[in-house]
């Protein structure tokens, strides 16, 4: 009988992650590498050996730092057990299942928010050429491969019985799936329900000098970097210029929106070149922002992506 309107932004992770490390290599004394993994931290604060292997090739590399700083969300119980730095557990992993629909599974030009019988909340975002269903929130084992997390049958069926309760008359079926993703999110511990835990950040230092930073959101993620570098600044004597992080990005991707124009084979031989693309992969989803080579409806830059052999990337 009714609605409210309001405004919200979507945000590309991909795009915000990799534009914020374009905008810290335009600086001469900063340097991002992709692909590598670390296997072992030794010496001691002011003097880390940080050993790491490239997944892709297995070069071994060894980099020295006076500080080191953890930001591995969901994984980080993980990556310090396997690197064996003290610590207990603080990750209360929540995953979220979300489905991709044909566009014409609903008729919606807006997107729209449903509160479902449990309480939570699902959003409807009709997105580029496809409709993003989302999200379910159940808790997971954290010792799971959280990198081959999967959707459920019942989490698919539950997004389906939401949007049957608030569009009967226009029921989704599977057949119009045109995929569907899960992902986890890196809440911190505090209790055992992932619904009533916050989602605030929190950082850690379990040896001198190395920092953990765990929990938060992507509409903290400044304010979150902001809080580890003031830590690790004042060990090292440096002032903190808080004003730096309210200053916009100064370098962008070279596709921002895939459906914004026609994307060309220079543009994707300017981002192998300039966007330390290593995999096909890296490409699609990253660069391009695409989910799968389904959501391309672009044929003729659907098969040059198709034939682009793996091995010209690295």
């Amino acid at each position: 009988s009714g609605s409210g309107l309001y405004y919200d932004g979507i945000v590309d992770d991909s795009k915000l992650g990799l534009e914020c490390i374009y905008d810290g290599l335009n600086n001469k004394l900063c340097s991002a590498l992709n692909y590598k993994m670390v296997t072992e931290i030794q010496g001691e604060n002011g003097n880390f050996q940080v050993h790491f292997e490239d997944v892709l090739d297995q070069r071994k590399f060894t980099a020295r730092a006076k500080k080191v700083i953890f930001a591995t969300g969901p994984f980080t119980d993980q990556v310090m057990q396997q690197l064996k730095i003290p610590w207990s557990p603080v990750i209360l992993p929540s995953k979220g299942t979300h489905l991709w629909l044909h566009k014409d599974a609903l008729p919606l030009d807006n997107a729209i928010v449903l509160q479902t019988k449990d309480g939570r909340i699902i959003f409807v975002i009709p997105q580029r050429e496809t409709i993003l269903v989302g999200t379910t929130e159940d808790p997971i084992d954290p010792k799971c491969d959280m990198l081959n997390i999967q959707p459920l049958p019942e989490e698919i069926e539950y997004l389906l019985g939401a949007l049957a309760e608030y569009f009967p008359n226009n029921p989704v079926t599977s057949d119009q799936i045109l995929e569907s993703f899960s992902a986890v999110r890196p809440l911190v511990r505090r209790g055992e329900s992932s619904k009533k835990t916050s989602r605030n950040h929190k950082i850690f230092e379990p040896n001198p000098g190395l920092f953990v930073i765990v929990g938060g959101k992507y509409t903290t993620f400044r304010k979150m970097a902001e809080d580890v570098n003031k830590k690790v600044f004042k060990q090292l004597g440096i002032t903190h210029n808080t004003q730096l992080s309210k200053q916009p990005l100064n370098s962008t991707s070279v596709i921002k929106n895939p459906f914004e124009r026609k994307i060309t084979k220079e543009d994707i031989d300017r981002i192998i070149k300039d966007e330390q693309v290593r995999t096909k992969e890296d490409l699609i989803k990253r660069r391009l922002s695409l989910p799968s080579l389904r959501h391309v409806n672009d044929q003729e830059l659907k098969q040059l992506l198709d034939s682009l052999d793996l091995e010209t990337l690295r």
